[in-house]
């Protein structure tokens, strides 16, 4: 699954079509989502010519002014269209992606710009999400990014940063590493750099993976009793190396609040300081949060298994005297 996210600025003109075209052939794309066509009407656009074969099919959102406009278009050979969901800020196309059971559903965003509308539009996928089950993809541009160092020379708004990260936790979604530059956007006439695009992807990812790519061999029912022993082991080590990730986090967000403890007994902290300390603060919660949840999911699988201490101690005890009043024969 090849998906190619890019910025449809200039998509009318010859050389942005040839260039789409180009790119998609390069990357062997099966899913391409535009944003900010700046195109009041998307049927206007070549589609055709941008994918450069018949094998496809696309849906758009029309712009509101110059801002906004999505487009996705998909490999038919690959992707069947059963649904889509369209509004102002999103475009969700549901359908059968072949070799994948259940629905997979592209979810292609433009955030607004003022924080009321952000949180607005955080909360309508979450209900939408909640409805509409199967692999979800989530990327476009959603105008907000996660962390201070994600801007470079321009304003980071802590609020709008943790109201995002809530809304990936509470989605079930996972911040994909991008290819390209660390920065997605760049202020034509000043230096401000920020990471605005990116690619969110749930649990369902891995787990399909791992499920198709098992190697076996023998009956139905010896094949499908190891493929099952080998998907819970990748979930193991999957889930293992989340947490050793987000015990390295921990670390450096308590590291960062101590030092910049120390520096606030001598100085007044700037305003990116106080930023950064709150988004680490921010960040120890829901990260310690997590480790709580995955306590309070252990221990209730080892209750079921081995029962509390309670109940060993007391089956202990009636054990011993049976086996004190027994007659031995």
């Amino acid at each position: 699954m090849n998906c190619i996210l890019l910025n449809g600025r200039g998509i009318s003109e010859e050389v942005k079509i040839k260039w789409f075209h180009r790119l998609k052939r390069l990357r062997n794309a099966n899913f391409i989502s535009i944003q900010e066509t700046h195109l009041i009407d998307y049927s206007s656009i070549d589609v055709n010519r941008c994918w450069g074969s018949s094998d496809f099919d696309w849906e758009g959102v029309d712009s509101c002014g110059r801002s906004g406009e999505l487009l996705l278009i998909g490999n038919t050979n690959c992707f069947k269209n059963l649904e889509v969901i369209k509004s102002t800020n999103y475009l969700i196309i549901i359908g059968n992606w072949v070799g994948i059971d259940g629905n997979t559903i592209f979810a292609n965003i433009y955030g607004p710009q003022a924080i009321v509308d952000k949180n607005n539009l955080w909360k309508e996928l979450i209900s939408i999400k909640r409805v509409k089950t199967g692999k979800w993809v989530v990327f476009g541009d959603f105008n907000v990014v996660r962390r201070h160092d994600e801007r470079f020379n321009s304003q980071f708004c802590p609020s709008s940063a943790v109201a995002f990260n809530r809304f990936i936790q509470d989605a079930e979604l996972h911040d994909f590493n991008m290819g390209g530059e660390r920065y997605t956007y760049m202020i034509p006439f000043d230096a401000k750099l920020s990471k605005l695009d990116r690619f969110l992807d749930g649990f369902d990812s891995m787990v399909i993976k791992s499920w198709v790519n098992f190697n076996g061999f023998g009956n139905n029912d010896a094949y499908i009793a190891v493929k099952l022993r080998y998907l819970k082991g990748e979930i193991k080590k999957w889930r293992n190396a989340k947490s050793k990730k987000e015990h390295r986090e921990i670390l450096r967000c308590q590291n960062s609040e101590a030092q910049l403890e120390l520096e606030a007994e001598s100085r007044i902290l700037t305003a990116n300081e106080l930023a950064t300390r709150a988004q680490g603060l921010q960040k120890i919660v829901e990260l310690e949060k997590l480790a709580v949840l995955d306590l309070k999911q252990k221990s209730k699988i080892k209750w079921t298994i081995d029962g509390d201490e309670n109940t060993r101690l007391f089956h202990g005890y009636i054990n011993s005297r049976d086996r004190n009043n027994k007659i031995q024969g």
